[in-house]
């Protein structure tokens, strides 16, 4: 009776330990970001206890699987060889066959048994959410391998023009806190760029009324405004783009979960997993991630609350 409160803490205790770890850089833990001693410690320390935690959770499943499938592999190997010269070579590979669908229903019933697949059943909708939950769990370090270049813990260094915007919606104003040389301002056309050329300014920005605008969505500056009063330090525009590409992703592969349960359920499961491949993998995503600048973190932000929205307005839209 103890396992699910067991396997739940364990679970818990591990993600959060793997989060700590992989974001150390990010928070300021590990402000040179080179994964010390202490840092490789509680990354392990995080996948040991989700290891167990899986360990527990699969136990039971795990071994009446094994048990039926050694079970049955016996029993194949004891046909086998007491088959005679005079049956057809093809045979032995039918009963093969024949042993290893049944191996595979006996799994599958084996998982329904566990806790899993008792939540999985009990709603009609859980098995395709259980489905874009995998594909999302396996995007994420995708999604991180891209927008670190493969480096996975130390992300090249982009733009902060979201963090400044933030910062300047913290100071009570709209325009930025970085005030316009006044050289810049004495130009008769400040636009041109041969004028301004050797001039220090922030590029792509607003000059208006002596100041400097964004002229990008507010909406992720909001949200980081907002984040900032519990962590004050810099955050790059990649930063944005990893998350707003993961929350179009989510709820991208949520919608189609939706959708299937409402329009397509009576498919087999598996007929699921081919679009949720490619609503989490396919272009534009990988391709934000690549060049994680203010304009991608722009476009994934409206993806993202675009996405979101068509998720909340699914139950309605597919009703009737």
């Amino acid at each position: 009776m103890l396992r699910r409160p067991v396997h739940l803490a364990l679970a818990f205790m591990g993600i959060v330990l793997v989060g700590v770890a992989l974001t150390a850089h990010l928070t300021g833990l590990d402000p040179e970001g080179n994964w010390g001693p202490a840092r490789r410690q509680v990354l392990g320390a995080g996948l040991v206890a989700l290891g167990a935690a899986a360990a527990v959770w699969l136990q039971p499943a795990l071994r009446q699987a094994v048990g039926r499938g050694l079970a049955g592999l016996r029993a194949i190997a004891r046909r086998v060889s007491q088959s005679r010269g005079g049956r057809p070579i093809l045979d032995p590979l039918r009963r093969v066959h024949q042993r290893s669908v049944g191996l595979a229903v006996r799994m599958r019933g084996a998982l329904a048994g566990s806790a899993i697949g008792r939540w999985a059943a009990a709603r009609p909708g859980r098995p395709a959410q259980l489905a874009a939950g995998l594909v999302f769990c396996l995007a994420i370090p995708v999604a991180l391998w891209f927008v670190s270049v493969g480096f996975w813990s130390h992300w090249p260094a982009t733009g902060h023009y979201y963090n400044d915007l933030a910062d300047a919606f913290r100071s009570g104003q709209l325009h930025l806190l970085e005030t316009p040389d006044p050289a810049l301002l004495a130009l008769p056309d400040p636009y041109e760029f041969a004028q301004r050329q050797h001039i220090a300014a922030p590029w792509d920005v607003v000059l208006y009324n002596g100041q400097f605008y964004l002229y990008w969505g507010p909406v992720p500056a909001l949200l980081l405004a907002a984040w900032k009063t519990f962590s004050p330090g810099i955050v790059g525009d990649n930063v944005l783009v990893f998350a707003f590409v993961l929350g179009t992703a989510l709820f991208t592969l949520l919608t189609l979960a939706e959708l299937w349960t409402a329009r397509f359920r009576g498919l087999t499961a598996w007929a699921l997993f081919p679009a949720l491949l490619v609503a989490a993998f396919a272009h534009p995503l990988p391709w934000l991630l690549n060049r994680p600048a203010v304009y991608e973190a722009s476009i994934a932000a409206g993806q993202s609350f675009l996405m979101a929205g068509l998720f909340l307005a699914s139950p309605t839209l597919l009703r009737g």
